[in-house]
């Protein structure tokens, strides 16, 4: 029984979680770490009621009365919707560990998916055509980075940098 009611204490204590991020979402403020929660707590729910129905029925009278009175369907529909919509890191499909919302539900976004995607090869070019107009005999190789917050950059790599007593002072 010890074992069982440490399983239920670690199952249940994320419940509040859901509540939050719940309020979140509703309130359309929620961040990734509320839906991260959210898909938690569902989680555990679900394996909370699993536990419960593995407890043999007559074994613990609170059990029996918790396994009929509560109803896991409305628990399993918000799953549901909520794998049909978003692709959560454990998911191969899911890149950058952040939770990201499935293909095909929304063209437009989509498209703002495929020119993200194609984003890093097309500054790389314009990383070296900025290249090829600075002409600098010292400085071979270039990409553009791109840093939350700050922006899009040009990086030098050291190698390039250090490879010429040419340089300017402003790059050491």
């Amino acid at each position: 029984v010890e074992k069982w009611l440490e399983q239920v204490r670690l199952l249940t204590k994320h419940i509040p979680l859901a509540c939050k991020a719940l309020r979140a979402i509703e309130r359309r403020v929620a961040t990734v770490k509320d839906w991260k929660q959210l898909r938690h707590s569902i989680d555990c729910m679900m394996s909370l009621r699993d536990l419960l129905h593995s407890i043999p029925q007559g074994k613990l009278s609170v059990v029996d009365r918790l396994v009929s009175a509560v109803s896991t369907s409305a628990i399993e529909q918000i799953a549901s919707l909520i794998d049909s919509v978003m692709e959560f890191p454990d998911d191969s499909s899911c890149s950058r560990g952040l939770p990201r919302i499935k293909s095909g539900l929304d063209e437009k976004l989509d498209e703002l998916k495929a020119v993200e995607s194609e984003l890093g090869d097309l500054l790389d070019e314009l990383a070296k055509t900025e290249l090829k107009q600075l002409d600098l005999p010292w400085l071979n190789q270039v990409h553009a980075v791109y840093t939350p917050q700050v922006g899009f950059l040009l990086a030098i790599p050291l190698s390039s940098a250090h490879n010429s007593s040419a340089e300017p002072t402003a790059i050491q």
